[in-house]
């Protein structure tokens, strides 16, 4: 074998191990890409939960419950207690706007959204929120502004 072909010979063996060690590097980097994103995935799924509970050992904790029911009886309720109710309904309606936006991107699985989709109608169909909602949706994303607006629509004429 002249020096030629040999020099050929190893290009080719070196081309064959260059192309499989992409091959292995690529299974690797795929790997770890789905291992990071459901890191990422689990570590949202968290931090959604420990904000349920920081919303609803909030709401536990005051009297807003009480301020819901003088309302849906027709009572009137002091400032300070619509301020209380205000506050509680707007954080929600926040954590529900950040849902609605990872859902967007994908982030949030049918089932999760479903699930919170429920809460929002929930929500939506307490009484005082749309008064609460109209005050506050300006700083609210268009699209969860919009489908905050469809539900009190369904809620309103299913009250007729």
């Amino acid at each position: 074998m002249d020096q030629q072909a040999f020099a050929q010979l190893l290009g080719n063996y070196g081309e064959f191990i260059g192309a499989v060690a992409v091959v292995f590097t690529l299974a690797f980097l795929t790997k770890q890409l789905r291992d990071s994103t459901r890191s990422a995935n689990a570590a949202a799924h968290s931090q959604r939960t420990s904000r349920n509970i920081d919303l609803m050992r909030w709401s536990a904790d005051s009297d807003v419950d009480e301020i819901r029911e003088q309302i849906d009886m027709g009572s009137n309720v002091s400032p300070r207690d619509w301020s209380k109710l205000r506050a509680v309904n707007l954080a929600t309606l926040r954590h529900f706007e950040d849902l609605h936006y990872q859902r967007s991107l994908g982030l949030i699985d049918t089932e999760t959204w479903d699930a919170n989709m429920r809460g929002i109608r929930n929500m939506c169909a307490r009484p005082g929120f749309r008064e609460i909602f109209e005050e506050g949706k300006f700083g609210i994303r268009r699209s969860f502004q919009t489908l905050v607006e469809e539900i009190l629509d369904e809620i309103k004429t299913q009250k007729r």
